[in-house]
């Protein structure tokens, strides 16, 4: 672990201060997680190191019932709320996705960690692809 922060901060230095990911400049991989830039209520969107990222506050019970019919079991993908209010499915972040690009189950990295697509987000199918609607409880 400590070979690969050293070898991403010599990175850093070589490339100059900005990082950037997948053209997203709000996502700074090399901060530490409580530091990190993420997505919050207030700024209501981010650019994370999938996508834009939006979020919402839905009931998640139709999802869930979808998932465990597809075999993601209750004792692995337990249902909880995380302390920062992410909605978790297990240790995966609950959210919606364009599920043409990204079907259910699809694991990805967001700013609030990594993420399993268990929705399908309207605004991805319809405005920007690539966008990630993150279920919160905020």
């Amino acid at each position: 672990m400590k070979r690969i922060i050293i070898f991403t901060l010599l990175i850093i230095i070589c490339m100059g201060s900005t990082v950037e990911a997948a053209g997203y400049p709000e996502w700074r991989p090399d901060a530490p997680i409580p530091e990190r830039p993420h997505l919050t209520r207030s700024k209501g969107t981010f650019g994370g190191p999938s996508g834009k990222e939006t979020w919402y506050n839905l009931n998640m019970n139709g999802c869930v019932a979808f998932m465990r019919k597809n075999g993601y079991d209750e004792e692995t993908y337990n249902v909880w709320i995380r302390e920062d209010g992410a909605k978790m499915f297990g240790p995966y972040v609950m959210c919606g996705a364009n599920v043409n690009l990204r079907p259910k189950g699809t694991i990805l990295e967001t700013s609030l960690g990594m993420a399993i697509v268990v929705d399908k987000c309207e605004k991805a199918h319809t405005e920007d692809a690539t966008l990630i609607d993150l279920a919160v409880d905020w």
